[in-house]
């Protein structure tokens, strides 16, 4: 198809001449194409389609050598470009003013010598059109270089609308491989395509290697999974997924005469032949292929139309092509060979697969599996010559695939020893293994098929394994019949043994004696273990792991988790709930599953709502997290609250921590606290309008003072202020923490310092407001208790007299002092000593009291200054004395109660006569 890519003498990078791109944008303005890769016009990826017209020039051309297409090509070239995302597929959208002419794009990259490599083609044979270019990993990024031209000159003033627009990548499975050196075309024919009684000799192949090669893996839901495909190109070029629409590969294949026979008017080129002898062994023929091309869809009923035959010769057959040949790749029921053009959406469409078999392969289009069938005479040598070739130019790729196995001519028989796992020559103790005889040719049913086996080897018959009869019969009318061994467990580890199937086939033309060999391993001690590492808790990552018995070949197993079809031995898993996984194990004999419960423990989250930098003097704050009933810990911390005035000022480490049964969570934040900085101004005095201006001072510096008068940031001008009472302020900020302080500042224009007069004062009475006729100074002298407010306390002072100053200012023109003395009187104590009694009539007596000076009163007081008391004023009986000293609030007053008794008499009773020489007696005066 394309030739390689010759390297341009150039090494000017793109990035060197960026001065001479041509930036596409949306304008009123006529813009041209470019004719040179080097000042390609710029073209920006759109999310969706947003077409721009240019005008195509026609002043000059630069070619690039890489594709050199045969088809659809002027020598005429347009050149764009634009950056490949890093993720996204392009598309190309194309669209011009002459729908009888054929566009082709191509996308080049730029190496780091400046050479143009050649990534991929489209021809659009309708506008608008649309050119795809996949994002595989070598393009990701780079600068791509969009080369445009058409297949013949277009008129003066045409014009082409494009726009490149992402697209989601397709990604697509690649589920066959090719290889065209793993056989030689010897190995093809005898070892992968031919089967039976057939045999095949003089393999010989015409073509580019490349174009031949062996394939295994799936096409579609097709029995193709292994075979021989022979091309136009490249085989390798067949592996899917489908990521472009102009495959193709110029090889070195030349042409072929029964080819061009088969569509006349064309020219074969990139021809590949593969041809050998055979023999039949009845009197049929058959193979199936698949054909596919990426001609397919847009150059069907073109000048392309690549096609493929399979040109049969030998006894009994005369044909047209070469050796008298005929060609059997036959559309079925017709003698139409199968080309692009006889099979498609319009012809044959029943025959027709558009889809590359979702992605299997590359070409664009495909056929269904087609038999070629033949008539033949049993045991005669035939000659068949497979050829394929591009037809009109050596561009686009064009494969047959053939089938293994699948040509075949009149074995009677086949064995096909497998076991319920894989086709398989060896089975283990326990397992069943089935012997398939098949009729090798199905369209002959007609007679039972005796087959005739003799059993050998180390295994032992009815102990080892199960017996089998001597014959095996394929009754008439049936394709197979199938022979049931079962081997036995002994429990005794014997190594391999064996056994071998002895039989004849029926080919007429060479009967072959054939052994088949099954080998019995012992049982399979799969020791399987399935585990979880749970528990775990909600988010948390757990590993499911399946283990076998270490000396296990793993080949001989396989397994897939049931929840997501992964066949991974060990994988992770975050489930949101406590899960059963299940996983199915297969191995020879055994399907089994297995369960393992992964346990998913409530979780916590101890993430902590953020707090912000706080002052110290701010009040306690409630700490919250994501879930509450954790527990708080660091400075400052009191239960969930953080006090900063406790934590003080700095950074504050407080964790969090929360658990439940099974599952815990830690978290930390910082909380940053400020210091309060201390505003407090410094004294300012009483300050005359005509000062000079001083300097402001307080606790902290660095503050803002504020207020009337403040100049210079710290320095207040009394003038400025003027005459009055002035609030200045001072505010410290530090972090979150902001402080202030005020003090009222007094301007006058002169001060009186001159104390009002204070009347005596008692040592008891309250304390008083000393007034002058300046209200703020400084007091001072015994008895002042507050020297700003000129508080004065008697008591503290004490009785005398007391020298009270009062200091407005200290000196200068706002300054003046002033002096009072104060008298203090004690309190007196008029409390009465206890005279008495007294008798009536009685002496006049002098009362006293504990403070002399004072005014006695009350009955029988004869002389109140002195306090002469007379009971011969009063009569026997009880009377009050009232003792007052003192006036004003030191004044006190004592009653007391004084008892005058009367004059007492004596009562000696009766008169007695008593002699001299008599005893003493005792006289008693009895009060009378």
């Amino acid at each position: 198809m394309l030739t390689a890519m010759k390297t341009l003498t150039t090494t000017i990078l793109l990035f060197l001449i960026a001065p001479l791109l041509v930036i596409a944008q949306q304008s009123n303005d006529t813009i041209y194409t470019s004719n040179h890769p080097e000042t390609a016009i710029i073209l920006q990826v759109e999310e969706s389609p947003s077409f721009m017209q240019f005008h195509l020039s026609n002043n000059n051309n630069y070619e690039l050598e890489d594709p050199n297409s045969l088809r659809a090509y002027y020598n005429q070239n347009h050149y764009f470009q634009f950056i490949m995302p890093e993720v996204s597929d392009i598309d190309v959208f194309l669209d011009y003013n002459n729908e009888n002419i054929i566009s082709g794009l191509a996308a080049y990259t730029i190496d780091g010598s400046g050479n143009y490599i050649f990534h991929d083609l489209q021809h659009i044979t309708t506008t608008p059109g649309q050119f795809t270019i996949k994002n595989n990993g070598t393009l990701r990024g780079e600068r791509i270089i969009l080369r445009l031209w058409f297949s013949d000159a277009l008129p003066n003033e045409s014009y082409v609308k494009l726009t490149i627009c992402k697209r989601e990548p397709i990604s697509q499975p690649k589920n066959i491989n090719v290889n065209s050196s793993t056989y030689t075309p010897t190995e093809l024919i005898q070892d992968i395509l031919v089967t039976g009684c057939l045999e095949a000799f003089n393999v010989t192949y015409n073509g580019d290697p490349v174009s031949l090669g062996y394939f295994d893996g799936s096409i579609g839901s097709t029995a193709f999974n292994e075979g021989i495909i022979l091309t136009s190109g490249s085989a390798a070029l067949a592996e899917g997924p489908n990521s472009s629409g102009s495959t193709g590969h110029n090889s070195s294949g030349g042409s072929d005469p029964d080819l061009q026979a088969l569509i006349p008017g064309y020219t074969i080129n990139d021809a590949a032949i593969l041809e050998f002898d055979f023999i039949p062994a009845s009197d049929s023929l058959q193979f199936d292929f698949i054909f596919g091309s990426d001609e397919y869809p847009e150059w069907v009923a073109s000048d392309y139309n690549d096609v493929f035959g399979f040109f049969l010769s030998g006894p009994g057959i005369t044909g047209p092509y070469s050796n008298n040949s005929i060609n059997i790749a036959l559309i079925p029921g017709t003698t139409l060979p199968v080309t692009i053009d006889n099979i498609n959406t319009g012809m044959n469409p029943a025959y027709y697969v558009s889809d590359s078999y979702g992605g299997d392969i590359e070409y664009d289009g495909a056929t269904i599996p087609i038999t070629a069938k033949a008539t033949v005479q049993a045991c005669e040598t035939y000659h068949i010559k497979m050829a394929i070739g591009d037809a009109g130019d050596s561009s686009y790729d064009s494969g047959v695939f053939l089938n293994a196995k699948s040509f075949i001519s009149g074995s009677d028989f086949v064995i096909d020893l497998f076991n319920p796992w894989y086709q398989t020559d060896e089975t283990y103790e326990g397992c069943q293994n089935y012997a398939v005889f098949s009729r090798v040719d199905s369209t002959d049913t007609s007679q039972d098929i005796n087959i005739g086996l003799s059993i050998t080897g180390s295994a032992t018959m009815g102990t080892d394994y199960s017996n089998i009869p001597d014959t095996v019969t394929i009754p008439a009318g049936q394709i197979s019949d199938t022979l049931i061994i079962d081997t036995y467990v002994d429990g005794i580890t014997e190594g391999n043994e064996f056994l071998i199937f002895t039989y004849t086939n029926g080919c007429p033309c060479t009967p072959v004696t054939s052994h088949d060999t099954i080998w019995i391993r012992d049982e399979i001690d799969a020791q399987i273990n399935l585990t979880n590492s749970g528990p775990i808790c909600e988010g948390d990552t757990a590993n499911l792991s399946i283990n076998f018995n270490p000396s296990l070949d793993l080949s001989l197993i396989d397994w897939t988790w049931q929840f997501n079809g992964s066949t991974q031995q060990s994988l992770d898993v975050s489930p949101s709930s406590s899960t059963t996984y299940t996983v199915e194990v297969n191995y020879p004999c055994t399907t089994e599953y297995y369960t393992t419960d992964l346990i998913v423990n409530e979780n916590v989250d101890a993430t902590i709502t953020p707090v912000a930098d706080m002052c110290e003097n701010e009040p306690a704050i409630t700490l919250t997290a994501a879930d509450a009933g954790g527990t708080w810990s660091g400075n400052g911390v009191i239960g969930n609250t953080f006090n900063p005035a406790i934590a003080g000022s700095g950074n504050h480490l407080i964790t969090y921590i929360i658990s439940n049964t099974n599952c815990a969570d830690t978290s930390t934040i910082t909380i940053h606290v400020d210091e309060v900085l201390d505003p407090t101004i410094d004294p300012i005095e009483i300050q005359c309008r005509t000062d000079d201006a001083f300097l402001l001072t307080a606790a902290t510096p660095g503050g803002v003072w504020t207020g009337p008068g403040v100049i210079g940031g710290q320095n207040l001008n009394p003038t400025s202020a003027g005459v009055g009472t002035h609030t200045i302020y001072y505010t410290l900020t530090n972090g979150a923490c902001i402080s202030i302080d005020s003090i009222q500042i007094e301007i006058v224009n002169d001060v009186d310092a001159t104390i009002h007069t204070v009347a005596n004062l008692c040592e008891i009475d309250p304390p008083i407001d000393l007034e002058a006729n300046w209200h703020t100074g400084v007091w001072s002298g015994t008895g002042i208790t507050d020297a700003a407010l000129g508080i004065f306390d008697p008591a503290v002072a004490g009785p005398g007299d007391h020298e009270i100053e009062f200091q407005v200012g200290t000196g200068g023109t706002c300054s003046d002092d002033d002096t009072i003395i104060i008298h203090v009187n004690a309190m007196p104590d008029a409390s009465i000593s206890a005279p008495g009694p007294f008798c009536f009539p009685g002496d006049p007596v002098t009362l006293s009291a504990n403070t002399a000076g004072g005014t006695w009163s009350g009955t029988g007081i004869s002389d109140p200054v002195n306090g002469i008391f007379d009971p011969s004023l009063t009569g026997a009986g009880t009377t009050q004395v009232t003792y007052t000293v003192g006036s004003g609030a030191c004044y006190d007053t004592d009653t007391i109660d004084i008892t005058v008794n009367p004059a007492p008499t004596i009562d000696l009773g009766a008169d007695q006569t008593h002699c001299d020489y008599d005893m003493p007696i005792a006289l008693d005066a009895g009060a009378g």
